[in-house]
């Protein structure tokens, strides 16, 4: 019985294997079918070339030596070097601007106006994730992107009733312009007077912006209030140029060298064509004439502005708080032309370019101030 069950088990698979071979021996391969439809071209270049390597991009800040020389040159300026971070940083209406933390809640509002911050408990010093934040984009065009950490655009707030928008200036003008100030001159009532009780009224100290931008007290005049670097649109174009060495250009910011030398006139000249120095066409001299002429004009009856020991004006006004002559007054009554005109002597002065951030413009208000008063 055992011999025959198992004579039947062989039986079977033999007759499996006789069938599988058969049936497979039977299925023949077909015609090959129509070339599908191209595909997309992959994620790594165009038509099987390389995507483009971004290390170089990269490198062109990211570099050890790029680094090193940045550290170099921001280690000059009075940015880091400076010491009213430690007084005014503490301070909620001056931390936007005098402190590293303060700038950088600062910046999420600038678009609005407002620069009141939280007060800074310990404040430091404007630092490299100040001035940049993380990257957004790697985009080169039209520009590399240099994770700029202010807005495209802030408001320039010394007129508080009616702010206006200006360009960033590669994020400089989120400081680099005045303060809010009152009373704020009318100049359709140049004769009405006003009551000033500070020797610190004004501008402030930053008015780059107000020249660069042409946004000072333009009272009515003959000489027009036109702008002579009007296609300049950032700060870095020139205070960027590289320098012989690690003293100017580049992260210094600085126009000159540590012996005041005028080593970036090679940017002026790419424009003013044969410039050896700053003053071109002495407009420099001509600004600083005129400067001495407002102010000479403004002192003629009633000393209202304050000199320095060599005579130059300094935009102070000459009134007993913040002196040491007890012969000052405590308050000035000044009309409104003479209220426009501190305005405008304090944006000249304070600019420290002597007309070259924009001569034209800087001019008209000199001018038009002198001819008011």
């Amino acid at each position: 019985m055992k011999k025959a069950i198992s004579l039947l088990v062989i039986n079977a698979v033999i007759i499996l294997f006789m069938a599988t071979t058969f049936i497979t021996g039977c299925v023949k391969e077909g015609p090959m079918g129509p070339a599908g439809a191209a595909g997309t071209n992959g994620t790594n270049g165009t038509n099987g070339t390389n995507g483009k390597d971004v290390t170089s991009l990269c490198l062109k800040c990211h570099s050890t030596k790029n680094i090193a020389d940045v550290k170099d040159q921001y280690s000059t300026q009075q940015h880091v070097k400076g010491t009213t971070y430690i007084a005014e940083g503490v301070r909620a209406d001056c931390a936007a601007c005098h402190s590293n933390q303060g700038y950088v809640e600062a910046c999420a509002t600038l678009t609005s106006g407002a620069v009141s911050t939280a007060a800074t408990v310990n404040p430091q010093p404007l630092q490299c994730q100040g001035c940049h934040d993380q990257h957004l984009t790697f985009d080169t065009v039209p520009d590399y992107n240099y994770a700029i950490r202010a807005p495209e655009n802030v408001k320039y707030r010394m007129d508080s009733t009616g702010l206006k928008t200006v360009s960033s200036y590669q994020g400089c003008a989120s400081c680099h312009q005045p303060r809010v100030f009152s009373p704020y001159p009318d100049v359709k009532k140049l004769a009405t007077t006003q009551k000033i009780s500070s020797y610190r009224f004004g501008t402030h100290y930053g008015t780059q912006v107000s020249t660069l931008a042409g946004l000072g007290i333009e009272i009515p005049g003959a000489t027009p209030y036109e702008k002579s670097h009007g296609n300049i649109t950032k700060c870095t174009t020139c205070h960027m140029g590289t320098g012989p060495n690690n003293l100017s250009g580049g992260h210094t910011l600085k126009m000159t060298d540590a012996d005041k030398k005028e080593v970036l006139v090679s940017t002026c000249a790419k424009c003013h064509t044969g410039a050896t120095s700053y003053n071109i066409n002495n407009r420099q001299t001509e600004i600083d004439a005129l400067i001495k002429a407002l102010g000479d004009k403004m002192n003629k009856t009633t000393q209202i502005l304050e000199t320095d020991a060599n005579g130059n004006y300094t935009g102070y006004l000459y009134i007993k708080s913040g002196t040491t002559n007890p012969n000052a007054p405590a308050f000035q009554y000044l009309t409104n032309a003479q209220i426009a005109s501190l305005i405008n002597i304090q944006i000249a002065i304070r600019d420290k370019s002597r007309g070259v951030h924009n001569y034209k413009y800087i001019k008209a208000l000199l001018k038009n101030s002198i001819d008011a008063i």
